[in-house]
């Protein structure tokens, strides 16, 4: 999502060290003076041309946020601060656009040199001037290197029908997950929870289990946990709500219903299933099926395709 940043003193020592072995590699012709203008104009030239695309590439490679999913929108804005984000950038344009602007400034100044020591000194102040505009955005290149950091941690989900699993601690979610794809699931990181996100996927469906986000109540959360979990509302197309009727999961059926209840207010439709059906317990009149037999699982998986691709 953002590139790497070189150190201030990396950008330059590129710039002005490419210069130097471009001068160096070339035979220049005319007087003294003619030839150390020359070899002056074409240091600036290219040392301002390095650094200036070397920022405009970072503008270019970063991430725009208004491009984004809303899903990845709201975690990006729960990890960094979105404005200063965006006026990091302002700055980074600012500078390649400054840094152009002198370029052409001081290669003026050099031209009108009359001595070699002359177009020596304007190309040493060019530099000099370069310096100090990388000087004046460092804190912004900083900030973008922490964002940079933050990011890392976000998860890579695809953009496709996704079926998310949601109930207690427990219940039997990744279970779930493992019956309905067949395969081990795929782990990825995800801000505010330690355990990450599971995916999988099947007859492209990406199925998402969620440990530590769509387990416990709401009102158990703080601020920014309920953000994270906000977020997942922009993701789902459909949510599995998995009971454990048995109750073996170590919570009630009141407090297993009262998470489905809370989950509802996403307003992201909602297929309730029993799992553990093969343990004794009290039946909620919903689909019931076990992972560990496989009963029930491929009529849920039927079920899933009818609810995604119903018209």
């Amino acid at each position: 999502m953002i590139p790497v940043i070189p150190k201030r003193e990396e950008l330059l020592d590129r710039a002005f060290g490419r210069a130097s072995r471009r001068v160096s590699g070339r035979r220049f012709r005319g007087s003294n003076v003619e030839k150390a203008i020359e070899k002056e104009v074409m240091r600036i030239d290219i040392a301002g041309n390095i650094l200036s695309d070397s920022l405009f590439s970072i503008m270019t490679k970063t991430f725009s946020f208004e491009e984004l999913e809303p899903f990845y929108q709201e975690l990006v804005s729960l990890l960094i601060d979105v404005r200063r984000f965006k006026e990091s950038l302002k700055r980074m344009k600012w500078a390649a656009g400054k840094i152009l602007e002198l370029k052409k400034e001081y290669i003026s100044k050099v031209k009108g040199s009359r001595t070699t020591d002359q177009a020596r000194e304007q190309r040493v102040i060019f530099y000099g001037r370069l310096n100090s505009i990388l000087k004046d955005i460092e804190d912004e290149m900083n900030y973008l290197r922490e964002c940079r950091r933050a990011l890392k941690k976000l998860p890579k989900v695809k953009k496709m029908d996704t079926v998310v699993i949601a109930g207690c601690p427990n219940v039997g979610k990744s279970s779930l997950l493992a019956a309905l794809t067949g395969s081990k699931p795929e782990i990825q990181s995800y801000p505010f929870t330690t355990k990450g996100i599971l995916l999988g996927y099947r007859d492209d469906i990406q199925f998402v289990d969620t440990p530590g986000l769509l387990d416990r109540p709401f009102e158990k959360r703080n601020p920014i946990e309920k953000q994270a979990v906000s977020a997942v509302k922009h993701l789902a197309d459909l949510i599995l709500y998995v009971y454990d009727t048995s109750e073996t999961c170590g919570y009630t059926l009141e407090e297993q219903e009262h998470l489905h209840h809370q989950i509802e207010k996403l307003g992201v439709p909602i297929i309730p299933v029993e799992n553990k059906s093969d343990l004794s317990g009290k039946s909620l009149g919903f689909l019931r099926i076990s992972c560990k037999s496989g009963e029930g699982v491929e009529e849920l998986f039927h079920e899933i395709k009818k609810r995604l691709y119903s018209v």
